[in-house]
């Protein structure tokens, strides 16, 4: 039998290493340079041999990860809204891992302009103030932690 204790640890150990992972994908946003893209699109087929993916990020993935750090965050988000569009969840999902604008706008190849423009159509659907936060209003309503 798994003791309480070995579990602990194991799940911090997921944790950190889904950290880790979110970092690393945040490093080669920060500068995106056509290696760096590259980088990410190897990285997205990392264990997809015979895949081809040619997206900079490995979505399903990504909302894995998102899910498990933040106690369902992803599913929880698609199934309360579904009025969002999957653009709009990707950068909910970004958001709440801390990604900038800019970051977000090379991981979803679309400008900072149509980065912002997507978050103020998700502030109107969401009916969040123009200038609130609504990751922290999803947080609320979830009852989750709000750690980016």
């Amino acid at each position: 039998m798994i003791r309480a204790e070995e579990t602990d640890d194991r799940r911090t150990l997921l944790r950190k290493t889904l950290l880790q992972q979110i970092g690393i994908l945040k490093t080669f946003a920060e500068a995106p340079t056509a290696q760096n893209q590259d980088a990410l699109k190897k990285i997205s087929n990392v264990g997809k041999e015979g895949e081809k993916i040619d997206a900079l990020v490995d979505w399903e993935h990504f909302y894995s990860m998102i899910d498990e750090l933040y106690d369902g965050f992803h599913s929880k988000t698609v199934s309360s809204y579904p009025e969002l569009t999957e653009k709009e969840i990707q950068i909910i999902c970004l958001l709440k891992s801390g990604f900038s604008t800019k970051e977000i706008g090379v991981l979803t190849s679309q400008s900072s302009a149509t980065i912002y423009v997507r978050k103020t159509s998700i502030r109107k659907k969401l009916s969040t103030p123009e200038n609130g936060d609504f990751i922290a209003q999803i947080d609320g309503i979830f009852g989750g932690e709000n750690v980016r």
